[in-house]
């Protein structure tokens, strides 16, 4: 007995697509993941994709902004 493949419907398609871009826009998906599992070719594409959903690219954690900024203060003082 041959079992049937299931096939995503376009709009189930589309939700998942849109759950990938969330994921990578909340930055719980690395770009390379983004990239391959959307099957883009690049990150142009991807920020593309964002653009049009109406996606924010990823921050940085706010540990990581806060160091630097501090860097860039300790620079800019010696400067």
């Amino acid at each position: 007995m041959l079992k049937q493949k299931a096939v995503d419907t376009p709009a189930k398609q589309v939700a998942i697509r849109r759950e990938l871009l969330e994921a990578y826009s909340q930055g719980l998906l690395s770009r390379r993941d983004a990239i391959r599992r959307l099957g883009l070719r690049d990150s142009a594409d991807l920020l593309v994709a964002l653009g049009d959903e109406g996606l924010p690219m990823p921050l940085p954690p706010q540990q990581e902004l806060d160091e630097q900024t501090a860097t860039f203060v300790k620079l800019w003082q010696h400067g």
